[in-house]
C-alpha cells in the first residue's frame, strides 16, 4: 500500500505523464549484476515506452546505473 500511494502521488505530481517509478524484488546473491528477471522487465518496458530508460540496481554496499533502449537487446 505504501508503495501504490508513493506510485500516485508521483503520477498526480506530474500531470500523469510518470507511468513507472520502481519495480522491487530482491537479489539473493550480491553483487551489482542485473538478473534475468530485470532484463526481461528492462526489454519490455522500453518497448512498451519506445524510448531509452535508465534502470538503478541497489544492492546493500554498492549500486550500479543501467540503460535499456527499444532493440538493443
Amino acid at each position: 500500500p505504501l508503495h501504490q500511494t508513493a506510485a500516485t502521488s508521483a503520477w498526480r505530481t506530474s500531470g500523469g505523464t510518470v507511468t513507472f517509478v520502481g519495480e522491487w524484488h530482491t537479489h539473493p546473491v550480491g553483487g551489482v549484476a542485473p538478473s534475468t528477471i530485470d532484463l526481461r522487465t528492462w526489454r519490455r518496458l522500453a518497448k512498451e515506452n519506445g524510448r531509452p530508460m535508465a534502470f538503478v540496481l541497489v544492492v546493500p554496499g554498492t549500486w550500479g546505473v543501467f540503460l535499456a533502449r527499444p532493440g538493443l537487446f
